[in-house]
This record gives structure tokens, sequence and C-alpha cells, in this order.
């Protein structure tokens, strides 16, 4: 084993194939399966809940919505902080100046 690397040990004992990782075709499958899966549960939902159904995603932009108006009522409070003169405090005027 003078001569041992792990490289030419791997590659012997997977058959003379070196290992990859995925090519670029493969990833089409999965993501055609996915895009085919959505659409048919999409058109299920459709034709098993009543119309008026309200969708999965209104209450997460009711929340997001939300959450704007709140960052943006502490962005302009904090910029009215910031951007307001700030208090002076009153100058006694000497006695002998009035």
């Amino acid at each position: 084993m003078r001569n041992w690397r792990p490289d030419r040990d791997l590659r012997g004992r997977l058959g003379g194939h070196e290992p990859r990782g995925r090519r670029p075709g493969q990833l089409a499958a999965p993501v055609f399966l996915a895009v085919i899966t959505d659409r048919v549960i999409a058109v299920i939902r459709q034709h098993v809940l009543p119309l008026d159904t309200e969708s999965a995603w209104a209450p997460l932009g009711r929340a997001a919505l939300a959450g704007l108006r709140l960052a943006a009522v502490v962005a302009l409070y904090l910029l009215r902080i910031v951007l307001a003169p700030a208090p002076r405090p009153a100058v006694a005027v000497p006695r002998s100046a009035r």
C-alpha cells in the first residue's frame, strides 16, 4: 500500500465510476411533477370547496398588511422624534437685565 491514494481506492470500490452530483436534466422532472401536482390540487379544491371559500393565503396577507401598517407607524414616530427640535431649557434672565 505504498502508493495508496483515497481517490484511487474509492474509484476501485465503486467499479471505476466517480461519484457525481445531479446533471442539469435531472432537475426538470421534479419541478415538472411539482407544477402538475399543484395544478391538480387547485382544480380539485376549486370543485370540492364552495365558491365563497376564503383563500388559504388571506390570513397571511392580512397579517403582512398589519405588520406593514405597524412598521409605517413606528417609522413615522421615529422620524418625528429625530426631526423634532429638542426642547430647550428655559434660560434664566438676570434681574439686572429686566
